[in-house]
């Protein structure tokens, strides 16, 4: 089961509470990615976002459409243990390593 297709989907999520704070920043949005990976009429969908101080969106929108894309494109969409060692020999944040590895759990329940 190869993986055919990756596709990474920018998306603003607006915060509804306007006073909504963490102990490290606040925001009124959050820059969030859809990555929706394609093997064989099957589609897995896996998430994550930004983080404005420990990784910014247009870096981590670089890495989910570089090295992530690259290492997904022809691998096998149900060994999760060898895509996550080549994530993981690619030094990429865990957010992009995050939503990879998601996406192979909705491979494998969209199979079940």
């Amino acid at each position: 089961m190869k993986i055919t297709n990756v596709r990474v989907t920018r998306i603003n999520m607006p915060r509804v509470d306007a006073g909504w704070k963490t102990a490290s920043y606040a925001a009124s949005a959050v820059e969030g990615f859809i990555l929706e990976v394609d093997a064989d009429g099957v589609t897995g969908v896996g998430g994550t976002a930004g983080h404005p101080n420990s990784m910014p969106a247009e870096k981590l929108e670089a890495q989910l459409n570089g090295p992530i894309r690259s290492l997904l494109l022809g691998a096998d969409a149900l060994s999760g243990n060898s895509v996550r060692e080549a994530i993981r020999r690619a030094d990429v944040h865990a957010r992009a390593s995050i939503a990879a590895d998601l996406r192979r759990h909705g491979v494998l329940v969209e199979l079940s």
